[in-house]
């Protein structure tokens, strides 16, 4: 299994890849600065709105500021309205979330 590493672009590419994004035009990747990290967002359009990610996901994640590691998850979890945050170690962890 391939862990999710320090190379943030050979990480996108490995989700990307097991998200099938060269076949699947409905899954849409958004990349964002959150406390100063790089961050990406995947989601199915039909699924969601992009008017719905953009009020209730991007928009808070980039409101937030910088934080220590330990409380990041707990700061993501309060920032954003959804039902669940959850962290991935793993490309084909995180693939499997998002289905």
């Amino acid at each position: 299994m391939q862990r999710i590493g320090s190379d943030f672009g050979q990480d996108l590419r490995a989700m990307d890849e097991a998200l099938c994004r060269s076949i699947n035009p409905d899954m849409h990747l958004r990349k964002l600065q959150v406390c100063g990290r790089r961050a990406a967002v995947y989601y199915a359009d039909g699924f969601v709105s992009a008017d719905m990610m953009q009020h209730y996901v991007f928009a808070p994640l980039m409101a937030l500021r910088d934080a220590e590691a330990a409380d990041l998850t707990v700061m993501l979890q309060d920032a954003v309205c959804v039902s669940d945050v959850t962290q991935a170690g793993e490309i084909a962890e995180a693939a499997e979330q998002g289905m």
